[in-house]
């Protein structure tokens, strides 16, 4: 049979009363998508300045990256979205895909493609080992550069906003990657209050982190919410069909700033989460002392745990990742 064709979801009667905050948004949309444009432009100007006035900043490889960032973000929302509207994929899904994929992909460039791009251009102008170009960026520039994520991050928000998509079928498709049926249509002001978020987060604790000599634990936290939190819902409707140990058992909660709504959660979805954070501290195994590596293991995945059974509706993310990096934070420490 063949799969239900997605349609953009519209119903918001029942925020009326739950959640006068975001028909707030809903409401005001062109106001704020005009407020948003004004924003971005001034913010775009600011960090050209920026770049412009740094000293030894490579900025054919800073646009190099973001070229490189913006159509890799760009062509994954579009398979995302093809996948919900051509082979009836869950947007639960496909919208953690692309969650993930805004918090990490640029601060992963960032970490790694800079040297990447550096050792081609070494091996291509055929440069002697004397010349020392594979080295981090300094404290100055990863904050240019992760002004320059955020600001990326910004204009494709903007592009996905409803005038646009609704004159392009492409842009369209890159959005029902993310239109969840239960945000009853208020898929996109989720996405700019918690994707901006997020990145502002990730930014600033990236920055934060390279000053404590951690630089290496970005990744700690975004892994925690990728692997944890991103596979828990997964793990849980693939226990439930299968029925092990007679499915999932489930457990009521309410979420912080939600009002009187009521979320179900699993134990199987919560162990996920445990297990999911667990091996991202694991990961970084050898960049940790005895007593920073005990640290992270008794703390990091009980606290997401928890604060997963918590966390604001939609804004999870940036909920735990502040968490997240704030324990990385004291695990440096030590």
């Amino acid at each position: 049979m063949a799969p239900e064709r997605y349609s953009e979801q519209q119903d918001v009667g029942e925020l009326k009363q739950d959640d006068p905050f975001l028909l707030f948004f809903k409401q005001n949309a062109k106001a704020l998508i005009g407020a948003a444009l004004i924003f971005q432009c001034c913010f775009l100007g600011f960090i050209c300045f920026l770049t412009a006035t740094s000293a030894e900043l490579d900025a054919a490889l800073l646009f190099l990256s973001l070229l490189a960032k913006a159509v890799f973000l760009t062509f994954l929302l579009y398979a995302m979205g093809w996948f919900v509207e051509n082979r009836g994929w869950k947007v639960a899904y496909t919208r953690k895909v692309i969650h993930v994929a805004f918090f990490a992909v640029p601060f992963w460039f960032d970490t790694h493609m800079v040297s990447l791009f550096l050792y081609l251009s070494i091996r291509a102008i055929r440069l002697t080992s004397s010349v020392l170009l594979l080295q981090p960026l300094s404290e100055a520039h990863a904050i240019v550069w992760a002004l320059w994520n955020v600001n990326l991050v910004g204009w494709i928000l903007i592009l996905i906003t409803k005038p646009v998509r609704r004159s392009v079928s492409f842009v369209q498709t890159m959005y029902a990657s993310s239109d969840r049926p239960e945000d009853k249509g208020l898929s996109q002001i989720y996405a700019w209050i918690q994707i901006p978020f997020s990145i502002v987060i990730i930014a600033g604790f990236s920055v934060t982190l390279r000053i404590m000599d951690a630089a290496e634990w970005t990744m700690i936290p975004i892994l925690a919410v990728a692997i944890g939190d991103g596979l828990a819902e997964p793990v849980a409707v693939f226990w439930e069909d299968k029925k092990w140990f007679g499915g999932t058992h489930k457990y009521r909660t309410r979420g912080l700033f939600s009002g009187d709504r009521v979320f179900t959660r699993s134990i199987e979805g919560s162990t996920t989460v445990f297990l999911g954070t667990l091996v991202s501290v694991l990961i970084y195994l050898n960049t940790m002392t005895t007593g920073q590596l005990i640290f992270f293991v008794c703390v990091l995945p009980v606290m997401i745990t928890i604060l997963e059974m918590v966390a604001p509706h939609s804004l999870d993310n940036p909920f735990l990742l502040f968490f997240g990096y704030l324990i990385a934070c004291f695990a440096a420490l030590i």
